[in-house]
């Protein structure tokens, strides 16, 4: 509005110069707010991705362990069962005939206590 013009009703008037300006800034800031936005966006996206990542990792690694610490038991008590009882080898030790106690050694079959 020009000098000496009056409105009809009251408010902020600008020149045109100045309401340009105002509307400039008004869309600039706009499109920070959206550059902003959209970046937030993209890594949220990438945090959510990364995090499904590391939680299928995690799985596997889960069931890896299970594995390995299951076959490792096999293992464990496949080595029990043949290390006891009985089996070849040598053997020393006290045995008993007719005459009495006498020393005792040789190879044969072996029972382990």
């Amino acid at each position: 509005m020009g000098p000496g013009w009056t409105a009809t009703e009251s408010g902020y008037w600008y020149s045109d110069a100045e309401a340009r300006g105002l509307l400039r800034a008004l869309r600039t800031n706009n499109q920070e707010v959206e550059h902003w936005y959209r970046a937030y966006q993209d890594m949220k996206a990438a945090a959510l991705d990364n995090s499904l990542t590391v939680s299928d990792q995690t799985e596997m690694l889960k069931e890896f362990l299970t594995e390995e610490r299951s076959s490792s038991d096999r293992a464990i008590e496949k080595a029990v069962k043949l290390g006891s009882g009985w089996g070849f080898g040598p053997f020393a030790g006290v045995g008993y005939s007719g005459d009495g106690f006498n020393a005792t050694i040789g190879i044969g079959l072996v029972y382990k206590f």
